[in-house]
């Protein structure tokens, strides 16, 4: 058995989700502080709040960016400022997602997403779209993540928004890829290959060879996926954002243990791993336990084995994440 990694990409809602390297999103955190004290109460500070919190997001800080929307929102209500209300409802609801709380996160995502349509805030509509999707996916709800992707689109082919639209086709790739479908998977994830190169997105192209080396190893090209991989670690290397390394890490430490180098897959498990940890994303740290588990079963230490798979289904269980469940479930029956 065999566990891919998915990455799916969350569309922020603030225009500081751009930022690439760890250093530029501190210092963001730093420059949003020292306004902060100076702010009045009113929308100027739900707004700085809200940056906030979307900071925070992009820099794994889940527990701050919670608190920083928390506050946006309760000011956001005194004011009845409704675009404040669904940037914190939206920011809320990736943070919880993040952290795998996927309960939440759609109570959040679908209060922002009200609060969209009514302001008519037609792009606030599509990201909401895509990250319900997402949580979908992750719940293994592939019907449902592509629905809400193909809406996502819609809206977002015509506002002209190209850089939200790759994303559409990245995550439809990946749901593709998870039916079996390699063929519209690579016809997606080229697409949004395509337009992230002519954006000059450098941080969503290592994303995207990311993505397309799944499907290389998901039809066994094993050659070509690790080529793929070592470019995504070459671009997030020379952004400066070494948190990012992890999905690369982790899916080359699953073509090594596929071709029976078990000796890399367990290194590169391991660097993905401390990253995942770092990052405290319950799924990410599940997966890598789960690949560290399938290596030690190849290799009949079978008590690592079960170690690392029982690491993997307690958190899996704790975010509710079916999909996964079952393959966690397989492994040990396989045992």
């Amino acid at each position: 058995m065999r566990k891919i990694i998915f990455l799916l990409l969350l569309i922020t809602v603030c225009n500081r989700g751009e930022l690439f390297s760890q250093k530029q999103r501190q210092a963001v955190i730093d420059s949003l502080l020292t306004e902060l004290p100076k702010a009045k109460e009113d929308t100027n500070k739900v707004n700085l709040l809200a940056d906030l919190g979307q900071a925070a997001l992009d820099n794994y800080e889940y527990d701050k960016a919670l608190t920083y929307c928390k506050n946006c929102l309760s000011l956001s209500e005194r004011l009845d400022f409704k675009k404040g209300k669904a940037a914190a409802y939206a920011i809320m609801a990736m943070a919880y997602d993040s952290r795998g709380n996927y309960t939440e996160a759609l109570v959040n995502y679908n209060a922002a997403l009200k609060l969209q349509e009514e302001s008519g805030d037609k792009k606030g509509v599509a990201g909401t779209y895509n990250n319900i999707g997402i949580v979908y996916a992750y719940q293994g709800n592939s019907a449902e993540a592509l629905k809400m992707y193909l809406a996502s689109a819609k809206i977002n082919e015509a506002i002209d928004n190209k850089a939200w639209l790759a994303n559409n086709y990245a995550n439809m790739g990946l749901i593709y890829q998870g039916l079996g479908n390699y063929s519209e998977a690579l016809k997606k994830s080229f697409a949004a290959l395509k337009i992230y190169e002519a954006l000059g997105d450098k941080q969503n192209i290592a994303s995207s060879y990311n993505n397309i080396g799944l499907l290389y190893w998901g039809q066994k090209e094993y050659t070509e996926a690790l080529k793929i991989y070592y470019q995504a670690l070459k671009i997030i290397g020379k952004g400066g954002d070494s948190m990012r390394m992890h999905h690369p890490y982790n899916n080359m430490a699953g073509i090594y243990s596929d071709i029976g180098n078990y000796a890399e897959a367990l290194k590169n498990y391991s660097l993905s791993l401390k990253i995942r940890e770092r990052i405290g994303d319950k799924n990410l740290i599940a997966d890598s336990h789960t690949g560290i588990g399938i290596v030690y079963q190849k290799m009949n230490n079978y008590k690592k084995a079960i170690d690392n798979f029982n690491e993997a289904l307690n958190l899996y269980t704790e975010t509710s994440n079916t999909y996964a469940l079952a393959g966690i479930h397989a492994s040990f029956g396989e045992i």
